[in-house]
């Protein structure tokens, strides 16, 4: 079974660079100021991880993404016992990057809840919000195939 839901290899870099775009020489840019229609050819593939207190949830999860895990993680926590098969690098990437305030690569694999093996490249990266000063949000993307 190869089964394929990926984006172009530089859909990553798009990220990236809207991301840079909206920082304008901030450190990051706000969660408030991230445009869905600006990335609707590739919104599918985002997801937007919120941060408190060091735990993250997913605020949201594009269904390209839903897809890959076999389930809609949206509004779960992600740790490790409870959001299976979250892969734990791409937990390890959150933490890094919620961490420094700098973005972040993750590329690995992981079985999901279909029981299919899927191999990713994610971009993760840091957005604040007026009330926080520190990191508040994560957008990030993934490309992925399943096998």
């Amino acid at each position: 079974m190869n089964t394929a839901a990926t984006k172009s290899p530089r859909m990553n870099e798009r990220l990236q660079q809207y991301w840079q775009e909206l920082r304008a020489g901030r450190s990051m840019p706000l969660e408030s100021e991230i445009d869905m229609e600006a990335l609707k050819d590739i919104w599918g593939h985002c997801f937007l991880v919120s941060v408190t207190d060091g735990k993250f949830a997913y605020s949201y999860l594009g269904p390209d993404l839903v897809d890959a895990f076999g389930d809609d993680l949206t509004g779960k926590e992600i740790v490790e016992t409870l959001v299976y098969p979250h892969p734990r690098s791409l937990l390890n990437a959150f933490a890094s990057v919620a961490q420094s305030g700098t973005p972040g690569m993750d590329e690995s694999e992981f079985v999901n809840s279909r029981g299919a093996t899927v191999k990713y490249r994610s971009c993760v990266l840091p957005l604040g919000s007026a009330n926080k000063p520190s990191v508040a949000f994560l957008l990030g993307g993934m490309n992925w195939k399943a096998y």
